[in-house]
Formats: C-alpha cells, structure tokens, sequence
C-alpha cells in the first residue's frame, strides 16, 4: 500500500506523525518502506504506530481489492471474552446464547403499582414473563 495523507488523516494521525511523513517525504512510499525507515532513524513510536494501523479496516480496504468475510468473533460482556466462529450460522448460535446467559443472569423485572381507594400505593413486582425467546436474525 501508497501511504497518503488521506490514509494518515482518516487514521487521525497526530500532527507529529503527519509533519514527519511529510518531512522524510514519506507520502507516495511502500507503506512497509516507511515502516522500516522510521525504525532505522529512531522514530520508534511513529512506527509502531503504523504497524498498529494494519491491524485496522481502513487499511484492509486499502491495501486491497477483493474482500471476504471468513471468521466471526463473537464478544460475550459476561466473560470479557472473544470467542471465534467459522461461520456466521454459528455466530449467531453464539449470540442467542450469550443473550439468554445475559437475561438469566441480569433477570429484568416489572413491577406494577397497587394502590387502594385511599390514595396509598406501593409498587408490587409482578411475573409477565414466563419464557423469553431470542431470535438472531
């Protein structure tokens, strides 16, 4: 990939790093190149930055042409985990199961106001729900 101003501006590259690509007139280079130079003249932070920037979509998209889809990750907020998945039929497997995890765990509730011929109320819970279904669609 050409490494341009757009690509560090879409990446919001700090003024640093845009003032030292254009200074060592890095704009039009191999991406890979720019790494490497920056490494040799001690710009380790500006590189490690653009090795971290391959890692983006923005850069997949930009250093290429065809796109696939191959491997789903799947974020369960009960575990803090990422989990992988071949295909997104299993993703979604995945999904339903950590949405009935999340309901079972954090159970919402519904409470109901009972309130007598006095004007005194309290709030009462209620069962509205016996089953919950989740569809992924």
């Amino acid at each position: 990939m050409i490494l341009t101003k757009e690509f560090l501006e879409q990446q919001k590259a700090c003024d640093e790093g845009i003032q030292i690509a254009f200074d060592n007139k890095y704009l039009g280079q191999e991406y890979s190149d720019v790494i490497r130079d920056l490494i040799r003249i001690n710009q380790k932070d500006f590189a490690g930055w653009m090795i971290e920037q391959k890692t983006t979509e923005s850069y997949v998209r930009a250093n290429g042409k065809v796109f696939t889809l191959e491997i789903y990750q799947v974020f369960n907020p009960l575990t803090g985990i990422h989990t992988e998945y071949q295909t997104e039929a299993e993703a979604k497997s995945a999904i339903a199961e950590i949405a009935k995890e999340v309901i079972k765990t954090h159970k919402p509730t519904v409470c109901a106001s009972l309130t007598n011929e006095n004007g005194d109320s309290t709030w009462i819970p209620v069962d509205l729900v016996q089953n919950v279904q989740v569809i992924i669609e």
